[in-house]
């Protein structure tokens, strides 16, 4: 792999170098969401909602984060 990449005209190189940055994006987005459906974030999210809000947060609340966050996910284009 690396020695085919050694061989690609700079323009090419840059071309896989945008495509490899989105696709690491892509990554980390899963892994992302993946440990937000796991509950991974709930205490930080609780942590953060707590500290601005006088009321103690819901359970609503942490369903509603996430809820936001996979939306989000979910409207980023895949790369192909």
């Amino acid at each position: 792999m690396k020695t085919a990449i050694r061989k690609l005209p700079a323009p090419e190189v840059a071309e896989l170098m945008t495509w490899l940055e989105r696709y690491h994006e892509q990554l980390w987005d899963r892994r992302i969401a993946d440990d937000l459906e796991a509950g991974r974030f709930d205490a930080v999210i609780a942590q953060a909602f707590a500290s601005g809000e006088p009321s103690p947060l819901t359970k609503g609340d942490i369903d509603n984060a996430r809820q936001i966050v996979k939306e989000r996910l979910e409207n980023r284009v895949a790369v192909k």
